[in-house]
């Protein structure tokens, strides 16, 4: 498979699981294990199917196998050398997104949430839906380095970050997508 140059744009694929796949081994072995020791079959199966999404992002957005990239965990975050990628699962769909720069992306199935605002709201000018700035903020989140996911420290006022509503497969969810260089403005979804 030919090398091509990456691009500006940013991607994010979704897809509903389970879907048809290649191989059933996970690429790198570290990965395969920490998923097969996750406890809950549904996380179990919402992990493998994310990472088998990158497979599909990796070769799409870079033109090469997934053999051919370098992967480490830092702290609870995986990375590679050659892009930079999110992944994220709710419910029945599973959601990567992938860049030359940072990356965020979080999805969630549209549901009721308790009032949680005090955590999640850092000042008055963040408003709306709470579901909605959760996503926000956990997007950032993960297109940051930092190693605790706090809501009540992330502020959405002025950050790189954008937030779509849904409809697949008869359930609204909420994607948002966070990206430094504003490189979400430029995305394309490949649902």
């Amino acid at each position: 498979m030919a090398k091509r140059k990456v691009s500006g744009v940013a991607r994010v694929y979704i897809r509903t699981t389970p879907f048809e796949v290649e191989k059933e081994q996970i690429f790198p072995q570290s990965r395969q294990a920490e998923i097969s020791a996750c406890s809950s079959e549904k996380v179990r199966l919402e992990k493998y199917y994310v990472w088998k999404l990158l497979e599909v992002a990796i070769s799409d957005y870079l033109g090469i196998d997934i053999t051919e990239v370098n992967f480490d965990k830092v702290g609870r975050k995986w990375i590679c050398d050659k892009c930079y990628f999110s992944l994220s699962h709710s419910n029945n769909v599973v959601a990567v997104g992938i860049s030359k720069y940072p990356i965020g992306v979080d999805i969630q199935i549209k549901h009721d949430i308790r009032d949680i605002s005090s955590k999640i709201i850092t000042c008055p000018e963040e408003k709306g839906d709470l579901l909605e700035l959760w996503s926000m903020k956990e997007a950032i989140f993960k297109a940051s380095n930092q190693e605790d996911f706090v809501p009540a420290n992330i502020n959405t006022i002025g950050e790189d970050v954008c937030c779509e509503t849904l409809m697949i497969d008869g359930s609204e969810y909420v994607l948002s997508v966070a990206s430094r260089n504003r490189a979400y403005k430029q995305i394309r979804w490949d649902i």
